[in-house]
């Protein structure tokens, strides 16, 4: 073993971070005003049942917490003892996973519960292990609440699967949530519908990996098991193995699927139709559109006669920024090319200048493939080239 210590130091205070779907279970809150039901709405957002309990029962509840029990999506209890609460938790039945104290909020409608009665909560609920938060006092609490946002569909507008959480771990909550505001403002509007293509390639490539390997690699592919410990572990390309094994194009595609996750720009992801998913998954570029004419030709004179075959036109995206490409830069992406073969350090703006009729294809260069992802994208710029399309071959 070695004497040095390569592993990274702990550093404690951080809080641990884990997301909990929660159908069939209950989560309890305890008070009836605008918290409450915030409370509330994030409980049933994740499948639980959920319990209100709040001394007065309904005639104490606020408008929202009203409305949700008369359309039955909660239940609201009259609290009027601690006992009452210990016998509802030692029901078998019962299975409260969450609890949440919220009268004990500055913002609360009602006077706020006392010490006492709050410490005598705190000891039934742990006495039923019970994990508890408890509104403004986070010395008290067993968990934190923190600033989420659920992303919606760029299409359909409906709620995603996409969730993001910033959390100060109780030290300033109104500073998370404008954190959270910032983040989510910065991404782009299509970051859903990429967690959807992600889902859907996956998913086309369990299948495929199923009818290949006759169900050896569905169970590794189920997790992330079939790909190497990273993605940045090299699998060879079809380029350099012309003559794969079921395993070998089994791991190759994941492993794509990994890189396209981590590397290709976020709009990008989340505008690819159907027939590129179905493309990138069984290692095809997607068929050309006869139907599209010729650009005209160079900017830079350099030929004005027809041509029966296309080109081949190299670019650099120069510093980063779209409004730093030259002019001439800028027409090839816009009005020139048919088909975009980009490097991946490519920045997003830069690639987001190019017409969403024109196919965009990525490099899959990572460590250890690097020669092979070249090879792949100089076969596809030279028979593209054949087939009479302009062919622009952007590196950062």
């Amino acid at each position: 073993m070695s004497s040095q210590n390569t592993y990274q130091s702990v550093v404690r205070g951080a809080s641990l971070l884990l997301a909990f779907s929660l159908p069939s279970k209950t989560v309890l809150i305890i008070g009836g005003g605008n918290l409450a039901a915030t409370r509330a709405f994030a409980a049933l957002q994740a499948d639980a049942r959920v319990v209100v309990w709040v001394e007065g029962g309904l005639d104490s509840v606020c408008d929202e917490l009203a409305y949700r029990a008369s359309q039955q999506e909660l239940q609201v209890c009259d609290l009027e003892g601690d006992r009452e609460l210990d016998t509802f938790l030692s029901k078998p039945e019962t299975q409260v996973s969450f609890a949440f104290i919220t009268d004990t909020s500055m913002g609360t409608t009602k006077e706020k519960r006392s010490t006492q009665s709050l410490m005598r909560l705190r000891e039934i609920l742990r006495r039923h292990r019970v994990p508890t938060n408890v509104a403004d006092m986070p010395a008290l609490c067993d968990f934190t609440i923190p600033a989420t946002h659920r992303f919606s569909h760029s299409k359909t507008l409906e709620p995603s699967s996409l969730q993001l959480a910033v959390t100060t771990n109780g030290r300033g909550c109104r500073l998370a949530s404008r954190i959270r505001r910032d983040v989510v403002s910065k991404l782009p509007p299509t970051v859903a519908d990429a967690v959807e293509t992600i889902s859907q390639l996956r998913s086309h490539a369990k299948a495929l990996d199923e009818e290949q390997m006759n169900g050896s690699c569905a169970a590794s592919a189920e997790s992330d098991d079939c790909i190497p410990s990273t993605p940045n572990n090299p699998v060879p390309q079809l380029s350099v193995v012309p003559e794969s094994t079921a395993e070998e194009t089994c791991k190759r595609r994941m492993r794509w699927i990994a890189q396209i996750s981590e590397f290709w720009p976020l709009d990008k992801l989340g505008s690819l139709t159907a027939e590129e998913q179905k493309a990138i998954v069984t290692e095809r570029s997607p068929p050309v559109d006869s139907s599209n004419t010729l650009p005209p030709s160079s900017r830079h004179s350099l030929g004005d006669q027809p041509r029966s075959l296309g080109r081949i036109l190299l670019l650099g995206s120069g510093p980063g920024h779209p409004s730093l490409l030259t002019l001439a830069a800028h027409h090839v992406l816009t009005k020139q090319a048919t088909l975009v073969l980009s490097d991946k350090l490519v920045p997003a703006p830069v690639l987001a200048l190019i017409p969403s009729h024109v196919r965009v294809k990525i490099a899959k260069k990572f460590p250890g493939n690097a020669e092979g992802a070249q090879s792949e994208l100089m076969v596809e710029a030279v028979e593209s080239a054949r087939r009479g399309e302009v062919v622009v071959r952007v590196s950062h």
